[in-house]
């Protein structure tokens, strides 16, 4: 990912995800933007949610998302998202029914920053 530096008006490396993923969607939580679902470069449905810290990215373990890809989401808190539609690894072209609230957790470090740190989520 890279993010664009208004100062020096630059596009800047921000880490990678932990592999190639297409059709995921993403979103902003606890100030850190997540990536949930999509699909591997073999078109493997994808059940895992990434977040960025800092420079890297890392999988938020806890939150095993349905294989879903092509999905919309929406910050609804600080630490919930609404994750809708979507398509799933064993279903055809229609819409995915199913609707998830996702519930991140949150640890505070030692030097007073709020981080998230894993979740669930259920069906809405």
């Amino acid at each position: 990912m890279e993010s664009f530096d208004l100062n020096s008006r630059q596009w800047i490396g921000k880490g990678y995800l932990s592999g190639p993923i297409k059709n995921a969607t993403a979103s902003f939580v606890d100030n850190h933007i997540v990536v949930l679902g999509g699909q591997d470069k073999q078109g493997r449905f994808l059940d895992t949610v990434e977040a960025q810290r800092g420079d890297e990215w890392v999988v938020l373990q806890g939150i095993q998302l349905p294989n879903i890809a092509f999905a919309g989401a929406m910050p609804i808190s600080d630490n919930k998202i609404v994750l809708f539609g979507g398509r799933g690894q064993n279903e055809g072209k229609g819409d995915r029914k199913n609707t998830y609230r996702i519930n991140f957790d949150k640890k505070r470090t030692k030097d007073g920053k709020d981080l998230t740190i894993g979740g669930d989520f259920n069906s809405y």
